[in-house]
């Protein structure tokens, strides 16, 4: 009889909030890779990131924002900028569109649930294996 398993085999990678904070370390990420490339002063990425870090962005809440533009990513830059110190505002999603933000931030869920999902595989595995 196969075991029932009362987890998610993804782990938490790709609930709500684990979408939201992939996207928020897309754009400090992006803000850090401009300072290293001087398309930004150098203290900006550093300060885009601190301030990132600990925003709390309620996915309930982001969603329904992002009803007028039809996209998460629109409402998420405004709190980022919003969150940034004024000088650094600039490097919060320069040069990227909200597509290269969604897409990054999937793949970062994707890397960040491979390794509950690889124990599930493992065990489903072991299981057929004996079985």
């Amino acid at each position: 009889m196969l075991e029932q398993l009362d987890v998610d085999p993804a782990g938490d990678g790709f609930d709500d909030r684990a979408l939201v904070r992939a996207m928020l370390d897309v754009e400090s990420g992006l803000a850090r890779a401009l300072s290293r490339a001087g398309l930004m002063p150098s203290g900006h990425g550093k300060e885009v990131t601190a301030a990132l870090a600990d925003l709390d962005v309620d996915p309930d809440e982001l969603g329904r924002a992002a009803v007028a533009s039809g996209n998460l990513v629109v409402p998420l830059v405004k709190l980022a900028v919003d969150a940034v110190p004024g000088a650094a505002r600039p490097a919060v999603h320069f040069g990227a569109t909200s597509q290269d933000v969604m897409d990054s931030a999937v793949m970062l869920c994707v890397a960040r649930a491979l390794p509950a999902m690889k124990q599930h595989l493992d065990r489903a595995g072991a299981a057929a294996a004996t079985g």
